[in-house]
């Protein structure tokens, strides 16, 4: 049998297999006299028995009993101890701020497996998804696809991908967290699902079967003419009851968005440095990017760090193979973990105000772990929570708890409202906060706006100079209607410009 501290040595060495990973596990087992580059005395001595021992452990290593029964409704069975154990403390051990990601996460394996999806999607390739809810890089609860549902379906006429996120946002421990997801999740009716549980949603969406507007869609352009013609247009529209903002802008293709914590839309100015061949040199560029797009940037990447902190040194490497399809697994939930102390090591010593010279990086804190040896927080002062201070408006209402439009009545009926054009006009940059329709079924639409230029930065292309001459017969425009609202909006300007 297996002793406690044999698996903490095994473990440790699949630990260092990421940091120094070797294309024949055997290699770490032989001596440097006979292997100079992978063989290593330290591994020999660690583990007696050498690498037949770790064989032993890789061949008879259980996380259940194997005597029992596999109960045919959990498939995951064989791993729910890990599983329970790391969502667990991966939940009670951080404080969940205000801007958390949900994405899937990707599992490879190339063995053969009933649960094994296909994915052409993820460089890690086929293996098990999983929905997960990360902040920072931290999976802070995730859930598999294969895995069923725990509890019954949440909302009758949900899909299971829904249902099954949906019961990941009821473990949130505080009211009107803003998850930030893909076109693969969002849709009108998932947030107004999330909004009834005071979970506020934003997201880049498809433009049709999501219930995006079809005043707010843009068709991508043909031609290089109409692409030029369109560049640049922003159309907005919101539901009366404020619930849910749609918008879209093109940019090289059109882009739509549809957010529940946004109540203005508006350009922000943004620089980047760019090569000017002319001049060779690099130069700072002024752009325009519309302020949703710029939060979903900035708020949308939990997962992606996630993943690429556990790739960076991921335990199986890039050579080893499993043939369990469960051990595949095992090394998935045990990457989180390790990812998860890292980072949550990293917190402790920023609330601690810890010198960050003093603080190890990813490297040397797996290194610690590989060694037995826990990485321990410096002593320091324990600082204010790093998520005490209210910035913004979202801030303000995660400080509070409350319903951010707690003066409009969240009754079913509201939830279930409907988009529908109206005649009551806006402008883009301008607070969508005051009513401007007052049917709470209907959807206030911005109708097509002729705007000077340098009053209103988003009617001009992203790539283009705002163009401030007043006289200009066609300034750029904020697209918001039909193109007999264009017309009509024409022959009035005409009329205008005759009498005058």
């Amino acid at each position: 049998p297996f002793s406690a501290a044999e698996i903490d040595i095994n473990v440790g060495l699949l630990i260092r297999n990421g940091l120094s990973p070797v294309p024949d596990f055997r290699y770490n087992f032989t001596p440097p006299s006979s292997n100079f580059v992978f063989g290593d005395d330290r591994v020999i001595a660690a583990l007696p028995g050498g690498y037949g021992r770790y064989k032993e452990f890789r061949a008879f290593f259980h996380l259940q009993d194997p005597r029992l029964a596999e109960p045919p409704d959990q498939p995951f069975w064989k791993l729910k101890p890990i599983f329970d154990v790391v969502r667990t403390n991966s939940e009670e051990l951080w404080y969940l701020g205000k801007h958390v990601s949900l994405d899937e996460q990707d599992c490879g394996f190339q063995g053969r497996s009933a649960l094994k999806d296909k994915i052409k999607f993820k460089k890690e390739g086929d293996g098990f998804l999983a929905d997960c809810i990360c902040e920072g890089g931290y999976t802070w609860t995730f859930h598999f696809r294969r895995d069923p549902l725990p509890i019954s379906s949440l909302e009758k006429d949900a899909a299971d991908l829904h249902n099954r996120c949906l019961m990941l946002l009821e473990r949130f421990p505080f009211d009107w967290n803003c998850v930030w997801m893909d076109n693969l999740f969002i849709s009108r009716r998932f947030m107004q699902w999330g909004y009834k549980r005071n979970v506020l949603m934003v997201g880049v969406a498809r433009a049709s079967g999501r219930g995006v507007p079809d005043s707010v869609v843009q068709v991508e352009a043909k031609t290089v003419g109409e692409l030029a013609r369109v560049a640049g247009t922003v159309k907005v529209a919101r539901t009366a009851d404020f619930k849910i903002l749609a918008a879209s802008i093109y940019d090289n293709k059109p882009v739509h968005v549809l957010t529940s914590i946004h109540n203005k839309v508006d350009m922000v100015e943004k620089v980047r440095k760019i090569w000017d061949v002319t001049e060779s040199r690099k130069r700072d560029l002024e752009y325009n990017r519309l302020n949703v797009i710029d939060d979903y940037n900035n708020n949308m990447n939990g997962v992606d760090i996630a993943d690429q902190l556990r790739n960076q040194y991921r335990l199986d490497g890039p050579w080893m193979r499993q043939r369990k399809w469960w051990f595949a697994l095992f090394l998935w939930a045990l990457g989180v973990a390790t990812v998860n102390a890292y980072l949550l090591y990293r917190r402790q010593c920023q609330l601690r105000g810890v010198d960050e010279k003093k603080v190890l990086n990813h490297l040397e804190f797996n290194t610690k772990l590989a060694e037995s040896d826990p990485p321990l927080v410096p002593e320091g002062p324990f600082l204010a929570d790093i998520h005490a201070e209210p910035e913004d408006f979202l801030d303000q209402v995660m400080a509070s708890e409350q319903d951010p439009f707690q003066d409009v009545d969240a009754s079913e009926e509201l939830v279930q409202g409907v988009f529908e054009e109206v005649s009551e006009t806006t402008t883009v940059g301008s607070d969508l906060t005051s009513p401007l329709a007052k049917d709470k079924d209907t959807l206030v639409v911005t109708p097509e706006v002729r705007v000077h230029v340098g009053e209103l930065s988003v009617t001009t292309p992203l790539a283009q100079q705002p163009n401030t001459d007043f006289s200009d017969p066609s300034p750029p425009i904020v697209s918001m209607a039909s193109l007999d609202d264009i017309q009509a909006i024409e022959k009035a300007k005409k009329s205008t410009d005759a009498s005058t």
